[in-house]
C-alpha cells in the first residue's frame, strides 16, 4: 500500500465551513485524510457532509454509527445506535475552542457512481491539559454518485480558526 499525496489544505479564514473540493477522482479507489489541529472558536461536534461531482453539498442518506471515549471524569465509552437516512454524518472529532483537535478518515469508492462511499473515521480533542475525548466511526453514503470532495461544518455561531487537512490517495 502506498500513499500518494493528492492535497494539502491549510485554513486560516474565519468561516463555519472547511471546504476540501476537487480530490477525489477516478485515480483512486481509497483515500486517508489526515486533519491536523483543528480549531473551532467554541463549538463541538463537527459534522461532515460530502460534495457530489457539481460541487453541491450531499445533505439526505448517510448511515453512521460512532462511539465517544474518555479519558477524564467518566472514563469509558459512550455507544452510538446506528442511525439512518441522517442528513450529515457527526462528531467526525470532537473540538471544545480550547485546545486543538485531531482525526483521520478514509473513504472508499468516493469518486464511483458504481458503489456508495464508505468511511472509517477517528477523531481526538485535547480537552485540557491531561483530559482527552476521542470519536470512532462508521458511515456510508446510501446514494451510488461520483463525489468529488467533501466539507467540515461547525453551526454557524462558531467559526474555525486553523487547522490543516491533507488527502493522499491509496495504491
Amino acid at each position: 500500500m502506498n500513499l500518494e499525496l493528492v492535497g494539502t489544505f491549510d485554513y486560516d479564514g474565519s468561516s463555519n465551513l472547511f471546504v476540501v473540493d476537487n480530490v477525489f477522482t477516478s485515480d483512486y479507489d481509497n483515500y486517508f485524510v489526515s486533519m491536523n489541529y483543528l480549531s473551532i472558536n467554541g463549538n463541538r461536534n463537527p459534522s461532515l457532509s460530502l460534495l457530489d461531482s457539481s460541487g453541491t453539498t450531499v445533505s439526505t442518506n448517510y448511515t453512521y454509527i460512532w462511539r465517544l471515549l474518555r479519558s477524564f471524569t467518566v472514563k469509558g465509552a459512550t455507544s452510538g445506535t446506528l442511525i439512518g437516512a441522517a442528513n450529515y454524518i457527526p462528531s467526525y472529532f470532537i473540538n471544545d475552542g480550547n485546545q486543538w483537535a485531531s482525526g483521520r478518515l478514509y473513504f472508499h469508492q468516493p469518486a464511483s457512481s458504481s458503489y456508495t462511499t464508505m468511511s472509517t473515521y477517528g477523531g481526538a480533542d485535547m480537552v485540557s491539559s491531561n483530559n482527552m475525548t476521542s470519536t470512532q466511526g462508521f458511515a456510508i453514503c446510501e446514494r451510488n454518485e461520483v463525489h468529488r470532495g467533501f466539507q467540515i461544518n461547525v453551526n454557524a455561531a462558531n467559526v474555525f480558526t486553523g487547522g490543516q487537512i491533507i488527502v493522499y490517495g491509496i495504491k
